[in-house]
């Protein structure tokens, strides 16, 4: 099975942000766009929709929490209602972009704390799914593998895609180490790629404290914000190949 390869853009204003961006896009196969909530602008996202076209990937809608001051990963206080306001509103902003470029809008991916409140709040999935199938049927969400928000996909009837991490480390319940414990992010790109080719082929990934948990994986991320994340991005396209591993997105 093909396996695709996400990263999240947009994130980073300006031109460092944008070639950052293109360094990235150039190895995966899709692309989760900030949509200026947590991160980005109108001017961000019509950037990183026209490098998505350019480099042929996938593009993602990346909706957070409205929290610019703490880049979305603080939880707030967030009820079902606004959970799907937000998300709605995120992913019809750029589904009107990416649609003005001549693109399509292909999936949605929630970025930090609003995809761990899903994790933790059935209700709050719940909104983010609907909201995702209130825009448009169609849209895949990427989603954590064996998580609350997959699962509350597959009841709304909403395409899900079981996520993993190539630049994070698991605990033994198959979430990811916190980042702010030690060991939770995997700064060596050849540790990172040799966990996910281990995982794609049999099925297993070791967990912080040595447990082998078991994962479904159909997409894989690698965060964009990362200092290594280009060199992460294109060691795993590159140990894909070298596996026999086809890399692509899903057609919808």
């Amino acid at each position: 099975m093909p396996i695709d390869l996400n990263a999240d853009i947009g994130e980073r204003p300006g031109t460092d942000g944008l070639q950052s961006d293109f360094e990235i896009v150039r190895w995966v196969t899709s692309v989760n766009i900030a949509c200026g909530a947590h991160a980005g602008d109108a001017d961000t996202m019509a950037a990183a929709v026209e490098t998505a076209l350019r480099l042929r990937a996938a593009i993602g809608a990346h909706p957070g929490v409205p929290d610019r001051a703490n880049f979305g990963r603080l939880a707030i206080s967030l009820s079902a209602d606004q959970a799907y306001e937000t998300v709605r509103s995120q992913v019809s902003a750029l589904d009107a972009i990416t649609r003005s470029s001549g693109g399509r809008l292909h999936h949605v991916k929630p970025h930090g704390a609003l995809y761990w409140m899903a994790e933790s709040d059935p209700a709050i999935a719940g909104a983010i799914v609907t909201a995702v199938h209130d825009h448009r049927p169609d849209l895949i969400v990427y989603a954590l593998s064996g998580g609350g928000l997959a699962r509350a996909a597959l009841v709304t009837g909403v395409r899900v895609l079981r996520e993993v991490f190539a630049d994070r480390a698991y605990l033994r319940d198959g979430t990811l180490v916190p980042r702010s414990q030690p060991g939770a992010l995997i700064d060596d790109p050849s540790i990172g790629v040799k966990r996910i080719i281990g995982l794609i082929k049999s099925g297993t990934i070791d967990a912080i404290d040595g447990t082998a948990i078991g994962l479904g994986v159909d997409t894989v991320c690698v965060h964009g914000d990362g200092p290594r994340a280009a060199d992460h991005a294109r060691t795993l396209r590159k140990a894909l190949d070298d596996a026999g591993i086809s890399a692509e997105a899903p057609r919808p």
